[in-house]
């Protein structure tokens, strides 16, 4: 009946539109019969198909529900003598059907991306592979790298994620992969069996300057493999990344350089910037007030960042000292050593600061430092025994500070016992004056050491320095 409605020669035209007609408005219908009456006929009279096929109208819904009923096996001598037909009517969504039920998924579809080339139409391409697996489904966009079969990929990776585990990350096409399945969801980035060799494959590709999907540094930005840490190559890589990307890797990468530095590791000074990135952090300031991190690792930490301001290093220090009983003499030691190889005089200065404030767990790293202090500090904690050289050329140092124009001022010789006509006359220096003046006490003179600096306690009772001269052996026992 079918053959003949199309057919002048075998029935009446009234017949025939009654029968197309008919046809028609049955095919419209949701039921499948018609689609599975319409295969039952390819498999048994080409010509009956072609008929049904002809008179079927070009709506989506209707070839949709015809390609829903491709059997799973065509029983048929020549099933690929259908293709033809169904092209004619661009039944592309059937076609790949019949090619998934007579070919394997990449034969299927290879034939169907000889006539399914919109990139905005993948219903095609899905039919073909409707039989396919994941692996399959991966091998055909591998081999095609068509971007509606990479999307195909990407959706299925959400339900079934060991589509991804072989990824590699040396070819663009596996990276745009799993670039499109992490934008989808977040959680893919950690689908391949090793996903941070994949990354660090696909960073290689892009030092070498080889093809590589750029849009996975935006997708990859996003998750933990944002943390370059541990990157072979991680210093070459900052200049490849701009803009938001690199700050979310510098951000990432800072905060895991510090996870790792606070277990203790060995840790080489990062690049100038992953430092800047590291300093600016708030994982830097947390790191280092936790006190399950080690004194030892903490100061490595700063040691590792050359631009550690000397300011926020006394502000660290100060908490440190606040919540620490005692400092172990090595980590004493430790600090000391930074101290001194950064040059830090303030931060020597408060240290000597808390040593005289009784913390003597101090007194190791600043016997280390102190070159950083003055003379008189050093010698007044006891942090480092001055020659008797050192201790007069301080005092004649100090004598100049307080009477600048020499010994006799405020009369200060003769109120000692001196002499002011053994003085060198008023046309030298001050500081040459004193010099003379000085090497004379130390020589025998009058007056003598502890007749002089009787006289300038009084002057200047709240002079530490002179109450500290007055009172040690090598200033007082005259030669």
């Amino acid at each position: 009946m079918v053959v003949a409605s199309v057919d002048e020669e075998l029935a009446s035209p009234p017949w025939r539109a009654a029968v197309v007609a008919g046809f028609s408005t049955a095919s419209g219908r949701a039921s499948p019969v018609i689609s599975k009456a319409i295969w039952r006929w390819a498999e048994r009279s080409q010509d009956a198909f072609t008929a049904a096929l002809n008179i079927l109208p070009n709506d989506a819904a209707v070839e949709q529900r015809l390609a829903e009923e491709v059997p799973r096996k065509l029983h048929m001598t020549n099933p690929t003598a259908l293709l033809p037909l169904l092209l004619e009517k661009r039944f592309l969504v059937t076609h790949g059907a019949v090619l998934a039920a007579t070919l394997a998924p990449l034969d299927a579809i290879d034939q169907q991306l000889k006539e399914d080339k919109d990139p905005h139409h993948s219903a095609g391409l899905r039919s073909a592979l409707r039989y396919a697996s994941s692996s399959q489904t991966m091998e055909c966009a591998l081999v095609h790298r068509d971007s509606r079969l990479i999307e195909l990929c990407a959706e299925l990776a959400i339900t079934n994620s060991e589509i991804l585990s072989n990824i590699h990350g040396e070819d663009i096409t596996e990276q745009k992969v799993w670039c499109a399945a992490i934008f989808k969801d977040s959680s893919l980035w950690n689908a391949p069996i090793n996903a941070s060799g994949a990354r660090n494959n696909f960073f290689a590709q892009l030092v070498r300057g080889l093809p590589a999907d750029t849009d996975l540094l935006g997708a990859l930005a996003q998750t933990p493999l944002a943390d370059l840490s541990a990157h072979p190559d991680r210093a070459q890589l900052w200049s490849l990344l701009t803009g938001p990307e690199l700050d979310l890797y510098l951000e990432a990468t800072a905060t895991g350089w510090l996870e790792i530095a606070a277990r203790g590791a060995l840790m080489a000074c990062p690049e100038a910037p992953l430092e800047r990135a590291i300093i600016s952090s708030p994982s830097l300031r947390l790191v280092l007030e936790r006190s399950s991190v080690t004194v030892d690792a903490r100061l490595a930490i700063v040691h590792a960042l050359s631009t550690f301001p000397e300011e926020m290093f006394i502000t660290w220090l100060k908490g440190l000292l606040r919540g620490t009983r005692a400092l172990s003499y090595a980590d004493s030691e430790q600090l000391g050593k930074l101290v001194a190889y950064r040059r830090w005089e303030n931060a020597a200065k408060y240290l000597s600061e808390q040593l005289a404030g009784c913390r003597t767990d101090v007194m190791p790293g600043l016997r280390l430092c102190a070159d950083l202090l003055g003379l008189f500090t050093r010698w007044k904690l006891g942090i480092s025994k001055p020659s008797v050289a050192e201790k007069w050329d301080a005092f004649e140092k100090e004598a100049q500070d307080l009477y600048p124009s020499g010994p006799d001022a405020s009369e200060l010789w003769s109120r000692a016992g001196g002499k002011n006509a053994d003085l060198p006359g008023l046309l030298q220096t001050g500081a040459t004056r004193w010099h003379t003046a000085i090497n004379s006490i130390r020589y025998g003179g009058r007056p003598n050491a502890r007749e002089l600096l009787a006289v300038m306690c009084r002057d200047f009772p709240l002079n530490e320095q002179l109450r500290l001269y007055a009172s040690d052996p090598d200033i007082l026992v005259r030669r």
